[in-house]
């Protein structure tokens, strides 16, 4: 399976490209990077959020805020969303270390805190079985009112991934209820409802074009067409390696699959058959995998309290 990106400035090759190490115990349960791909957000169960700089691989900031493990991150122009088991998702000024925003809505842990590729949303899904959607707010103010806020119900079950599409438009979420959903962005009104039945999912994402959603079980990695709500193909996990995050290449045929053994799975989106397993230097299981916006690097993160670059 070969990994070029055709006309893409930046082909994701899936080479190590650097190690990030936290020198402590704290386990990676999130990765991100900055749009400029500049920057790397860590989100460690010691409940600190690190920033590197990719070039150089050194350590630029600390941010400190949240009381419990950090759960997830994600970044836009100017901001990072984080989000912890506390039940607490913070906007930060990631450039000065300024926190800007810090808000209390979920009932419980934050799953997924994401910023929408505009700029122009946040989303949060939590263990309290909802889903926010929140309209942020330019100028040099808090960035989140209070009454642009969108919370969506359809869920019987903790809520554990978000994630918008490409234009905006749309955002998935997917829940322990084993079901995924389509929501439209400004309304808020649902699209679309699929029950699995593979019971908890644990990660979804769409696909480059927007057409399908990719989902992740504790025992399947599937696609399916939002058109209609079919299945397109699912890939079980016959092989025991307990998937425990996916990740989906924002341009190339590509997914990746992190799991407790230690290895990476390169997935093609089209054809279950076409895949690469590699070991990597992870010593334990890995947690946690992305892309950047750019596709250009990707990252993992594990119990180890590791990160990997990948280009």
């Amino acid at each position: 399976m070969e990994m070029n990106g055709g006309d893409f400035m930046f082909p994701f090759r899936g080479r190590l490209f650097r190690r990030l190490e936290l020198g402590s115990p704290g386990a990676i349960l999130a990765t991100a990077s900055s749009c400029d791909d500049n920057t790397i957000a860590t989100c460690s169960t010691d409940t600190k959020v690190l920033l590197w700089d990719l070039s150089s691989g050194k350590r630029i900031n600390c941010l400190q805020g949240h009381t419990a493990e950090v759960t997830t991150c994600c970044f836009g122009d100017e901001l990072l969303a984080t989000g912890s088991r506390d039940g607490v998702v913070i906007l930060w000024k990631y450039k000065s270390g300024k926190r800007v925003s810090r808000i209390s809505f979920h009932q419980g842990s934050i799953q997924a805190a994401v910023i929408s590729p505009d700029g122009q949303f946040l989303a949060s899904a939590g263990d309290d079985g909802q889903a926010v959607v929140y309209r942020i707010q330019s100028g040099e103010g808090a960035y989140i009112c209070g009454s642009e806020n969108r919370q969506v119900k359809g869920h019987e079950d903790a809520v554990n991934d978000v994630c918008f599409s490409a234009d905006n438009c749309h955002f998935l979420t997917c829940s322990s209820d084993g079901s995924i959903q389509l929501w439209d962005t400004e309304t808020g009104q649902n699209r679309l409802k699929i029950d699995t039945k593979h019971g908890k999912l644990i990660n979804t994402r769409f696909t480059p074009n927007g057409k399908r959603a990719v989902t992740l079980s504790t025992s399947h990695v599937s696609v399916w067409d939002l058109t209609n709500g079919k299945l397109e193909w699912e890939m079980r996990d016959e092989e025991g390696r307990n998937y425990q995050a996916l990740s989906v290449h924002p341009f190339q045929d590509l997914i990746t699959l992190v799991a407790m053994d230690s290895t990476l799975t390169y997935q093609s989106l089209h054809e279950k058959e076409r895949k690469i397993v590699k070991g990597t230097d992870h010593k334990g299981p890995i947690l946690s995998c992305s892309f950047s916006p750019s596709g250009r690097i990707g990252m993992t993160g594990g119990i180890d309290g590791k990160t990997l670059v990948w280009m």
